[in-house]
């Protein structure tokens, strides 16, 4: 029992040591983005129809530091408010993909074709389920012309709000300008960066490195080495996307479990096809999406999604082994940042900054579980005497 903790620890302090560096700086970035990008900017991106709307929402949504849980309210508030099949549902899929912590981790555990891949995937997966959606959807081109109209009277009545990102006003900012100094800006940075954007995927990613632990120490490291699996890697493309459309990991945690999955003989297509699944939807969503859309176009949402990913994985492996018997470049099977931050020659500084990391990274677990706690504990009492109390004083 002891030698399988040992394993298992063994191997989520590694995958710490090596992620927690680039984590806390995909964080801090989100942090930026969001700070720095006003309200206004989604709302414009995602007034166009067909191709050029779902581009502009996919764009848009890349780099926005939001979960597949999160991004949901945003979009069905934007549906309302008359924002277009494409660029909608484009939205949702992009949005939670890629964002620029998942980007730095798989800078640093996957191989360095999943840098430009895995986002380019998102992009062209994103555009083709609006797409998709839209084509399915009852007159589309009517329905688009008064969410057009909707749509602009919105962004010129009075109800419409702003919120400041740094200090949470409401209001009509460009009547009510107000401006904050600097240190209160990176305040809000740091705020939204360690605070609310953490605690939201916390739960995702602390699963992933303990997944990707448990895999490590306990399954054997030729898990996908059959003969017949190696002969038939469509077979793990599908596999991977049957498993990772309803069972939902955020883009940063799907990575070190990837990683460690490639390790033991796991497809570069079957990856690349389960980053994409993964954090594009989950099953607690299909009820959210059918209410708004229709039956209809979450069939086709759901079929444009699971078909891609097959496809865009069955056709990355066929580039993977061409390429690995035409171009003996290394860039192309290891980690990008391996290159740069070579353990080896920089071995005393990579394991003092990442061990500082990850302890900086447990700290912010263990906050987010403390908290949790005292939340519930809140929550237990106030719904105990103190409420039955509140009711008689109001009678």
């Amino acid at each position: 029992m002891l030698d399988a903790m040992n394993a298992v620890w063994t191997a989520f302090w590694g995958s710490l040591l090596e992620t927690s560096p680039y984590l806390l700086l995909g964080f801090l970035f989100a942090g930026i983005l969001h700070v720095l990008v006003p309200s206004k900017i989604i709302f414009w991106a995602l007034g166009g129809r067909g191709i050029g709307g779902a581009i502009r929402g996919a764009l848009l949504g890349m780099p926005l530091p939001l979960c597949s849980c999160s991004v949901m309210p945003t979009a069905i508030a934007l549906r309302r408010r008359g924002a277009s099949v494409s660029s909608t549902t484009s939205f949702t899929i992009a949005t939670p993909e890629t964002s620029i912590d998942a980007l730095a981790v798989t800078a640093a555990l996957l191989p360095g074709a999943y840098l430009v891949v895995r986002p380019l995937g998102a992009l062209v997966l994103s555009v083709f389920v609006g797409v998709v959606s839209e084509w399915f959807s009852h007159n589309a081109k009517t329905e688009f012309q008064n969410s057009v109209r909707e749509f602009a009277a919105g962004m010129e009545s009075d109800d419409l709000t702003d919120v400041c990102r740094v200090c949470g006003l409401q209001g009509r900012l460009a009547e009510s300008p107000h401006r904050h100094n600097v240190g209160t800006q990176i305040k809000a940075v740091f705020s939204y960066a360690y605070g609310t954007f953490f605690k939201d995927i916390a739960p995702w990613l602390f699963g992933g490195l303990v997944v990707a632990a448990l895999i490590q120490a306990f399954f054997p490291a030729d898990l996908f080495a059959s003969h017949w699996l190696q002969e038939n890697p469509w077979a793990q493309v599908i596999g991977a996307v049957l498993v990772g459309i309803p069972l939902y990991s955020c883009a940063t945690a799907t990575t070190p479990l990837v990683a460690v999955l490639l390790l033991k003989g796991l497809s570069p297509g079957a990856a690349i096809a389960f980053l994409l699944s993964a954090p594009a939807t989950n099953i607690a969503n299909v009820l959210l999406l059918k209410r708004e859309f229709g039956g209809r176009i979450v069939f086709a949402y759901y079929a444009a999604l699971f078909t891609f990913c097959i496809a865009f994985g069955i056709g990355f492996d066929q580039i993977w082994n061409w390429a690995s018997q035409n171009w003996a470049n290394p860039l192309w099977q290891e980690p990008m940042l391996a290159q740069v931050f070579s353990p080896e020659r920089n071995a005393h500084s990579f394991s003092l900054v990442g061990t500082i990391s990850s302890v900086l990274l447990l700290a912010l677990f263990a906050k987010v579980l403390l908290l949790a706690t005292l939340r519930k504990d809140s929550t237990d009492h106030h719904h105990g005497p103190s409420q039955a109390e509140s009711d008689c004083c109001d009678h």
